[in-house]
């Protein structure tokens, strides 16, 4: 974001009468000579390439892209220009669509890339849903906002940084005024996260529903131990959590296992990403 913002302010100090092909070419030499030594300088092919992408091909006019690329290619010489188009139907769009006096001024080469849900599905994947150890991510989002995320990605904009900042959302409402977040860390960090919790910490855990059903089901002489100091309190927290932590990965590892084995099935029942199966297990019963 800071990057951006800097960006943003170099090309606000650009007016519009200074954008010429001679400003850009003085501009390129500038870059060039801050970023390259005099020796690399010598040979072209060491020198940074000026990108310019144009996302909607078909939604471009085609005489102003005509002029644009014979404007450039008069530069070719002092400016090592590339043009990406994002072509959305096929490359035959852009054969009919340019004339030949055009596209031999080019070296045209096709490419494709991944769908956004790819990204989606590796993102999730390699963060959130890992299995491998030790994990990451030492979160998980509930079915219900999981859901919610995807199908925003899905069926509005199909954007990876928009998941991303729901989930940012979703950790910032997690930890914000929540005075028992710090617990949600790493597992080599517990220990210090749990000697670091004081005495209102600690009654805000004696509190949790969840918390008070386990200390019902314990003796009463165990019980006692517990309560009887913040020492032994700490402890049952760390182990807890550990437990927590240890259902955790082994969730994830069951997923996958059940990936695995049901993914290719007909109709696909339970879905044929990770994503989708970790949404139906974390649902509620799977089995009927």
């Amino acid at each position: 974001e800071d990057s951006d913002s800097e960006e943003e302010d170099v090309f606000d100090e650009v007016k519009r009468s200074q954008c010429t092909m001679p400003n850009l070419v003085t501009w390129y030499e500038k870059q060039t000579k801050l970023t390259t030594s005099p020796k690399k300088r010598k040979t072209r092919s060491s020198t940074g390439k000026l990108v310019v992408v144009i996302p909607d091909f078909e939604g471009f006019s085609t005489k102003v892209l005509q002029d644009v690329i014979l404007i450039l290619s008069g530069y070719l010489d002092r400016l090592p220009l590339v043009l990406v188009f994002g072509v959305a139907t096929s490359v035959k769009a852009l054969q009919s669509s340019l004339p030949h006096r055009i596209t031999s001024r080019m070296d045209v080469r096709m490419f494709q890339s991944r769908q956004s849900v790819h990204f989606l599905n590796s993102t999730i994947n390699e963060v959130f849903l890992s299995w491998k150890k030790p994990s990451i991510c030492p979160f998980l989002l509930g079915p219900k906002m999981f859901k919610f995320l995807t199908d925003v990605f899905i069926f509005y904009d199909f954007s990876v940084h928009g998941f991303i900042q729901g989930v940012k959302y979703c950790l910032m409402e997690h930890f914000y005024n929540n005075p028992l977040s710090k617990l949600c860390c790493p597992r080599e960090q517990l220990p210090q996260a749990i000697e670091e919790l004081d005495k209102e910490d600690l009654s805000y855990v004696e509190e949790n529903q969840e918390f008070r059903s386990y200390l019902e089901k314990l003796p009463k002489s165990k019980l006692e131990q517990i309560l009887q100091s913040d020492k032994p309190f700490k402890d049952t927290i760390l182990t807890l959590m550990k437990n927590l932590q240890d259902h955790k990965d082994n969730l994830l590892v069951a997923v996958w296992l059940l990936h695995s084995l049901i993914h290719d099935l007909p109709e696909a029942p339970l879905g044929k990403q990770v994503r989708e199966i970790y949404i139906e297990v974390m649902s509620g019963p799977i089995v009927q």
